[in-house]
């Protein structure tokens, strides 16, 4: 028995230029922010038309939240046998790669809170997170460290709460024993 497969049509992705335009948009965004970027200057700088952006990503949301979420760590589940330990590295991941980021301080990462970016950022990286947090919640709760009755999506809120006002308001980086030290306090440990 024979498959048919279905003829591709037009070009194959270039995934050159689609890092060459990740990394264009990263860096308009940090000079300009969100309110200017303009993809026309973004195809101009790396030499492609409008079209081949939109072939890509159909709109400006989509574009910058790929951009920051290939910029964010992919989520990690940690188990030490310690939920204070594990949750104060998880949330270690992002808050440590946000210290790092040149964008971190100069209000790149405020455009996740667009509402064209926020839901295609949910979906390409903070959901799966939410997975990750969660099961290590549980796994907290399970075995007596954290009280049964804790809300895990309230405590990975807070943590996540503690990270962006540190680093987005009060212009602080954000070390492994600050994530100890708020998830302790926050598991009433």
């Amino acid at each position: 028995m024979e498959t048919a497969t279905k003829p591709v049509r037009g070009r194959s992705m270039d995934a050159a230029l689609t890092e060459r335009i990740l990394t264009e948009t990263l860096e308009q965004l940090t000079r300009d922010g969100y309110a200017k970027l303009r993809i026309e200057r973004i195809a101009t700088a790396v030499g492609c038309g409008k079209s081949t952006i939109y072939r890509r990503w159909p709109d400006k949301g989509l574009l910058v939240a790929e951009t920051l979420a290939s910029h964010l760590s992919a989520p990690e589940d940690v188990n030490t046998g310690d939920v204070v330990e594990d949750l104060a590295r998880f949330a270690h991941q992002q808050s440590g790669r946000l210290n790092d980021e040149k964008g971190a301080r100069s209000g790149v990462w405020s455009a996740m809170f667009e509402d064209d970016v926020r839901s295609h950022l949910w979906q390409l990286n903070f959901s799966r997170r939410r997975e990750v947090g969660r099961a290590i919640i549980t796994r907290g709760i399970d075995s007596g460290q954290i009280r049964e009755d804790t809300d895990p999506d309230m405590l990975l809120d807070a943590i996540s709460g503690f990270a962006i006002y540190r680093q987005a308001f009060r212009n602080l980086s954000i070390d492994l024993e600050h994530e100890r030290r708020i998830v302790a306090r926050l598991c009433g440990l």
